[in-house]
């Protein structure tokens, strides 16, 4: 339940989880290697920007391949 996001509770735990992976990674990265916090959290928004994009076009890119568009499902119903 939890890790399917076609769920509100799948919805829920991925966006918490996309939520707190960022602030956890600064606090590493930080207290790790002594980097200055702005620069981090520079890189770290510009990775997790990059990152969903590239995620979110590729899911796109397969659900056009494989035609399981919200559009191709309306133009096979007969009316």
């Amino acid at each position: 339940m939890l890790l399917d996001i076609g769920t509100k509770g799948g919805a829920s735990f991925l966006s918490l989880v996309l939520f707190i992976v960022p602030l956890i990674a600064y606090n590493v990265i930080v207290s790790t290697t002594g980097m200055d916090g702005e620069d981090v959290g520079r890189w770290i928004g510009v990775g997790f920007t990059v990152l969903t994009l590239i995620g979110w076009s590729s899911t796109y890119i397969l659900r056009v391949a494989t035609k399981d568009m919200t559009y191709v499902s309306f133009s096979k119903l007969k009316l």
